[in-house]
């Protein structure tokens, strides 16, 4: 997700025609919560952070093309904004080619399972873990992801997901269990 905010930072210090500073102050102020958007709605995590970076980039052009004057109500805008790019994402025939890709793509976004020292101690089982992870519905995979990789608190996990804190507690709880028993 950080490298998706600093594509769009970098790309937008090469425009001369807007004020990146607005730009940057819809950004400040709509993210966390349009993150939080996109994560429940996303059926797939790897599409999380592309979602969103499509969205503040057509965002972006749309301030180049009509002012900044033409944005009455930012937050409407970019939640308008990421609601079509879901739409582009979840139509009838990407949901397909998600589906061919997903245990790829899924895989990719648990690079960083060192965290789970206790449960996994060498190469070989951090690759079953991985494996493992990605037979686990979507809803186990953001709850590990939010709490593992963006280190989110439980309650931040429940808000962003739209769970209760048991749930989201029992997800991460039995996973490990279920890892322990399996390593």
């Amino acid at each position: 997700m950080e490298f998706a905010n600093t594509l769009i930072v970098k790309t937008l210090t090469v425009e001369e025609n807007v004020t990146v500073m607005d730009f940057d102050s819809i950004y400040e102020q709509t993210y966390s919560e349009l993150k939080k958007f996109a994560m429940r709605k996303c059926s797939n995590l790897a599409d999380v952070g592309d979602v969103l970076q499509e969205t503040y980039m057509e965002l972006y052009q749309i301030i180049l093309k009509k002012g900044e004057s033409y944005i009455k109500d930012p937050r409407a805008m970019v939640f308008k904004l990421c609601r079509q790019k879901l739409a582009k994402y979840y139509h009838l025939s990407a949901k397909l080619k998600n589906m061919l890709d997903f245990h790829n793509e899924t895989l990719e976004n648990f690079e960083d399972l060192h965290c789970l020292e206790d449960v996994v101690s060498d190469n070989d089982s951090i690759e079953r873990a991985k494996i493992y992870l990605a037979k686990k519905s979507q809803n186990i995979q953001k709850c590990f992801y939010l709490f593992y990789i963006e280190e989110q608190s439980i309650a931040d996990i429940a808000e962003t997901l739209n769970l209760t804190q048991s749930d989201v507690k029992n997800k991460l709880y039995r996973t490990i269990k279920e890892l322990r028993s399996m390593l």
